[in-house]
C-alpha cells in the first residue's frame, strides 16, 4: 500500500533518522531499529500488531528511562488526564475521539506520556501487512485518529506518528510523522 495515496494522509510527512537529532520522533526510530532483528522474526510469521508495538514499546522505553524526567510508555492506554481534573469519570477512563460529528472511543498503539497528568509527548499508530484491502481502510481511520490526538485540545500530543510495516521475507517499514501546515516541520528528526 502506498500509505500518501490515502485523503487522510494531508499533513503528514515521511520521518527519516537523523543521528544527530535529539527528538522523541528520532528516538521512536532508534527504537525501531533496536528491534529490527526481532521485528523481522515477528514480521515474517505475520504476528499481530499488539506484538510488535510491545517490542517497540519496550525499547523506546529503555532509551527513555535515563532522562531528568522519565517519560512512560504504555500500548494500548485507555485513560486521560489526572482522575481529579474531571467530574466526570468516564472521561478518565476513556479516550474519546469525534471526528464528522460521530465519537469513537480510542486506545492508540503507543503513547509516551506521563500517567496521571496531560503532559502527552508522543502518540503513534501501526498497521502490519500494507497490501490488504482492510489494512489501506484502517490505515485511512489511524491517521484520522493521530491528528484528532494531536489537534484535538483534550489530548494535544505534540507528536504523532504513522508506522507500517510490510511482512513476508523481506520485512521492512515506513515511518510516517504528523506535520501539520504551520509547525515546524522537518523529515529530518
Amino acid at each position: 500500500m502506498i500509505i500518501e495515496d490515502l485523503p487522510e494522509y494531508t499533513g503528514f510527512e515521511p520521518a527519516v533518522l537523523d543521528s544527530t537529532a535529539e527528538s522523541i520522533v528520532s528516538d521512536l526510530l532508534r527504537a525501531v531499529e533496536a528491534v529490527r532483528d526481532e521485528a523481522n522474526s515477528l514480521l515474517k510469521i505475520r504476528a499481530s500488531e499488539q506484538a510488535i508495538a510491545h517490542r517497540v514499546a519496550f525499547q523506546l522505553e529503555v532509551l527513555l528511562r535515563h532522562g531528568a524526567k522519565p517519560w512512560d510508555v504504555d500500548c494500548e492506554y485507555n485513560r486521560v488526564g489526572n482522575e481529579n481534573d474531571s467530574d466526570d469519570r468516564q472521561q478518565y477512563l476513556t479516550k474519546r475521539l469525534t471526528s464528522n460529528g460521530n465519537t469513537f472511543d480510542v486506545n492508540p498503539d503507543l503513547v509516551v506520556h506521563r500517567r496521571g497528568t496531560s503532559d502527552n509527548e508522543l502518540v503513534v499508530e501501526m498497521k502490519v501487512d500494507g497490501r490488504s484491502h482492510s489494512t489501506r481502510k484502517t490505515a485511512g481511520f489511524d491517521l484520522k485518529k493521530l491528528k484528532l490526538f494531536h489537534d484535538d485540545p483534550r489530548f494535544r500530543y505534540r507528536e504523532a506518528v504513522f508506522i507500517l510495516f510490510y511482512v513476508g521475507e523481506a520485512p521492512r517499514w515506513d515511518i510516517h510523522r504528523y506535520a501539520p501546515p504551520g509547525e515546524n516541520s522537518s523529515t529530518n528528526v
